[in-house]
């Protein structure tokens, strides 16, 4: 069975960060498009740098909660701790936005950047 998925990655610590990422997810997700890197203002007081965010749209042979997984598993790889967010460095965040058409995450309506990369891929039918 094949799943389609839209992640966001995001990191305020370093933008080669996102070509890391979707290579290291290429050997678990067959990469369909991405969208260009969109540079953003921090949201929230405790964010110090501005963030990169780039949109993915990928094919899975994993279900949804093995995927996620494998977002947490690279996310640690490219340095996030639990730590970290809290002192308000990220470098990298990746979160599930629409999983086989549907959008499962709230980002994808509460902010115009997320809404902006998602939909310069996504092919809604």
């Amino acid at each position: 069975m094949s799943y389609e998925a839209i992640i966001l990655l995001g990191s305020n610590t370093d933008r080669t960060l996102l070509t890391e990422a979707a290579a290291l997810l290429g050997h678990d997700f067959e990469i369909k498009a991405c969208s260009c890197i969109a540079e953003t203002a921090a949201v929230g007081l405790h964010y110090r740098s501005p963030f990169y965010n780039q949109a993915i749209l990928l094919h899975s042979r994993h279900n949804r909660d093995e995927s996620v997984c494998i977002f947490k598993e690279t996310e640690k790889e490219l340095g996030r701790t639990p730590q970290s967010k809290h002192q308000g460095i990220v470098p990298m965040d990746i979160d599930l936005i629409v999983w086989n058409g549907e959008v499962c995450h709230g980002d994808y309506f509460r902010f115009d950047f997320v809404r902006a990369c998602v939909d310069e891929i996504w092919v809604k039918e």
